[in-house]
């Protein structure tokens, strides 16, 4: 019985070199991809955090939208003056967060930026969750990638309520 219950012996084949020639070049090229994958993560690592320190940074009001006006973006300034956090913001529309009217400007505006094919700006006024009633100026421009493909939208706003009433720069 117990002679059942143990594998049989197998003769032990030597592999002919070339074939463990091949198996150590796949090795080493799987291992070459891997080092050139985390070379490429680490670059996109540093490269996000470099345009996140940037949009950061500015002391406008600054976010993404894609093509469908869905938030992807959208710095600290932006979410402060509307009460809420930037993941608040992720994944949602203006309809999520603005009456009908103001969503509606606001994608129209979107819109105007993609077909005028660059930059375009307005003027809009926008108020704060704390009640403040300020002039912006708002700059809005597609975002392509490399090949020409529509992303989104970029959108800036700068308060221009002191500089256009007042003749201050706020800066």
């Amino acid at each position: 019985a117990e002679d059942l219950l143990r594998e049989p012996e197998q003769p032990v084949v030597a592999m002919p070199a070339t074939h463990r020639d091949e198996l150590d070049e796949l090795a080493e090229a799987i291992g070459a991809l891997k080092a050139t994958g985390a070379q490429a993560m680490r670059q996109i690592d540093i490269r996000h955090s470099q345009i996140r320190s940037l949009m950061d940074s500015l002391p406008d009001l600054v976010w993404l939208k894609d093509v469908e006006g869905v938030y992807l973006a959208c710095n600290p300034r932006f979410a402060e003056f509307f009460g809420r956090t930037e993941a608040e913001f992720l994944g949602r529309t203006d309809y999520d967060f603005y009456d009908r009217e103001l969503a509606d400007f606001f994608r129209e505006n979107d819109r105007l930026a993609t077909v005028a094919g660059g930059p375009r700006t307005n003027e809009e006024w926008l108020t704060s969750v704390a009640g403040y009633r300020g002039l912006f100026e708002t700059v809005k421009s597609p975002v392509r990638t490399s090949d020409g493909r529509l992303i989104g939208v970029l959108g800036f706003a700068r308060d221009i309520t002191l500089m256009k009433y007042v003749g201050l720069n706020p800066v």
